[in-house]
């Protein structure tokens, strides 16, 4: 039985001119500083959820600190965080606490069209969240374009 099965995958793989698909998971990783075309970015599906269980931390509360972290995301094929970069932050704590959140997010994967075929690819995408001493809760920022 084992010998019938290797058998076939070999005469399957000689008639397909010997190429193996290549697994996803060997796919490399795209440069998190480069440019991919994409006819559909990573977008976060479930961000509303993710806002009501970050948390403003105490001590930068206390100390008067506020502002921007911005987290940039490679999202895998299924729309799940693989990787993450910290791009700025006006403190560490404020990052822990988005760090500590950023792995429950799901997105739609990115889509590339090219050839008129559509498929989900790895791709990066930036979150920027606001942490104002005004509000309990960071705010996601709209994508600056």
């Amino acid at each position: 039985m084992i010998l019938k099965l290797i058998f076939m995958l070999t005469l399957m793989s000689s008639l397909c001119g010997g190429v193996v698909a290549q697994d996803e998971d060997d796919e490399p990783d795209p440069d998190p500083n480069g440019f991919l075309m994409v006819a559909q970015e990573p977008t976060p599906i479930n961000m509303d959820s993710i806002r009501k269980i970050l948390i403003y931390p105490e001590d930068c509360k206390n100390r008067g600190v506020q502002g921007k972290v911005h987290i940039r995301v490679l999202v895998d094929r299924e729309g799940k965080p693989i990787k993450h970069i910290v791009r700025k932050s006006p403190d560490s704590l404020l990052t822990a606490a988005v760090v500590s959140k950023i792995y429950f997010i799901r997105f739609s994967p990115a889509i590339s069209s090219e050839g008129g075929i559509r498929k989900s690819l790895k791709c990066w995408v930036n979150l920027p969240f606001d942490f104002k001493l005004n509000s309990d809760k960071p705010k996601e920022i709209k994508k600056e374009e």
